[in-house]
């Protein structure tokens, strides 16, 4: 059982994130995101194609739960011990549903999904706060586009 003394917490320490290029693949558009603890990181293709590769896997998972717009966002973190991989989806008008899978930080190109009740990080939720925002204002509301959503990204930067 954790200890109810924050003082035992991690410290926060700010990651560099990295708005890839859109991807797509079929009929679906993704936003790809990078995320690093190491600070002096840039993202490596190999790793890229693999989480690419995963979710394309995985794009049948929408059509069983229906009403989607085939528009969505990635994110790979690579973290200190493993890496995390997050694929969100729009459906249902204000929803977004996900695929999660982790890789070890040896064999970071080995996706395995994940199943459990874990949601995102501290760090992920930056971009799920910012692609929130910008789902509201684009496609919600304002212009109600989704070419002006797949265009808004999180600017690069350390969060």
């Amino acid at each position: 059982m954790p200890s109810n003394d924050a003082s035992t917490l991690f410290t926060y320490a700010k990651r560099k994130f990295a708005s890839l290029d859109n991807w797509q693949e079929g009929a679906w558009s993704n936003k790809f995101y990078w995320i690093n603890a190491d600070p002096s990181a840039t993202p490596d293709d190999e790793i890229e194609a693999a989480a690419k590769a995963f979710v394309r896997d995985h794009l049948h998972v929408p059509d069983k739960e229906g009403h989607h717009y085939n528009r969505g966002f990635v994110m790979f973190h690579q973290g200190v011990r493993q890496n995390w991989l997050v694929w969100n989806w729009w459906a249902f008008d204000n929803i977004t549903s996900h695929v999660l899978a982790n890789s070890t930080a040896e064999d970071p190109t080995t996706f395995t999904e994940y199943s459990g009740p874990i949601m995102a990080c501290t760090w992920e939720m930056v971009i799920l706060e910012f692609e929130r925002r910008a789902w509201v204002e684009n496609v919600l509301s304002g212009e109600r586009s989704f070419d002006l959503y797949m265009s808004t990204h999180l600017p690069d930067g350390e969060y």
